[in-house]
């Protein structure tokens, strides 16, 4: 089933593309293609697809306008309004009144690619259904590679990000497991993509060099960019791909004639960390046990010899107490020796005022005698 009319472009210069949807909407045969809000074309055909599910529309871009299509385009249904409501209220955004009359595509490129090739005639696109939809990033269709993994890749899911410098890139499109027989090696093979419109590269020499993905890609394996596996969260144990430079890693060349390329990877920190935590909890039980072997010491070993310890010294300290009590031996032992050493003062000291007085008595003797 199809909606087809005579072409009407003749001969005036532009290309014609395809567009694959889900949903026609309001949109017919004649209905205007614009860019940034400027009628650059026409909807030549729309075709119900055999399956009944999906539809391709024709599309007819005029030059010079058919130069701004390349592979980052995103095309979408413009007809009707679209509503949106912010912090700054409610906004509504048309292309124009005849796309709400009779419907409508719109289209854009991104302006941080370097691969700015013009898309070939007849190129296929997606049409989404809205401008909000074609912003959300589609990295299906971004550069496919794949990446051998030795180490167990557990947490790793199919969509699981793919991180350059914490900015997502792209995505985990599969996840296998590979048996060599001739080696002996078992390996996990997964595969996933990056979108390079994410990347945005500066200075006119380097931009010549990097024209295309594949040299691109070169550019920055030879840099020394790698891929590796890391942990996203602790607690639930997900991983993601993160991309980094890693100038000491070894040189890599990808072959790019294989169905899909491989891409280089190191060894993550994963591994270290199940080895460090391995480590700790070894030295965590070993410092268990000698806790408990002290606790045991302590209880069957030292504290008899400390309740031992502690007897003798009360022993001691009774023994002391007695000795020193006011009716003890001792003490009146003590308090006669004192008086009789205080008796012996007194009768040195009247010896010693009387030598004072009389001088002569030691030579003469005392007087009377």
């Amino acid at each position: 089933m199809q909606d087809k009319m005579p072409a009407i472009t003749g001969d005036i210069p532009g290309k014609q593309f395809i567009l694959h949807t889900k949903g026609l909407g309001s949109l017919a045969r004649g209905a205007p293609v614009y860019y940034r809000k400027f009628n650059v074309g026409l909807v030549e055909e729309v075709k119900l697809n055999e399956d009944g599910e999906s539809v391709t529309v024709r599309v007819f871009i005029n030059a010079p306008y058919d130069q701004w299509i390349n592979k980052t385009t995103k095309f979408w249904n413009a007809s009707g309004v679209d509503f949106s409501m912010s912090a700054d209220g409610i906004k509504m955004d048309t292309e124009s009144l005849v796309s709400i009359l009779i419907g409508g595509i719109a289209f854009e490129s991104s302006d941080l690619s370097t691969d700015t090739t013009p898309a070939e005639n007849n190129s296929t696109f997606k049409l989404y259904a809205n401008k909000a939809d074609s912003l959300l990033i589609d990295y299906e269709i971004g550069s496919k590679y794949v990446l051998n993994f030795s180490e167990s890749v557990r947490g790793l899911a199919v969509g699981a990000p793919v991180d350059f410098k914490g900015i997502q890139v792209g995505e985990v499109t599969g996840i296998h497991l590979s048996l060599d027989a001739d080696l002996n090696k078992i390996s996990v093979p997964v595969s996933f993509t990056i979108d390079y419109g994410r990347i945005s590269v500066k200075g006119i020499s380097t931009k010549q060099l990097i024209a295309t993905h594949k040299s691109r890609t070169d550019y920055l394996i030879k840099q020394g960019l790698r891929a590796q596996l890391q942990t996203g969260n602790l607690l639930t144990g997900q991983l993601y791909i993160s991309l980094d430079f890693f100038p000491d890693a070894s040189p890599f060349t990808i072959d790019w004639n294989a169905k899909v390329p491989e891409f280089p990877s190191i060894p993550g920190t994963l591994g270290d960390l199940k080895a460090n935590l391995s480590g700790i909890l070894k030295k965590a039980d070993t410092m268990l046990t000698q806790i408990t072997e002290l606790s045991y010491k302590l209880n069957h070993d030292l504290e008899p010899k400390l309740s031992g310890t502690l007897e003798q010294t009360e022993s001691t300290l009774l023994t002391i107490q007695n000795t020193l009590k006011d009716d003890s031996p001792l003490q009146q032992d003590l308090q006669i020796t004192l008086r009789e050493f205080a008796k012996a003062a007194r009768s040195i000291k009247s010896l010693t005022d009387y030598l004072e007085r009389h001088p002569e008595s030691l030579i003469r003797g005392k007087k009377g005698e």
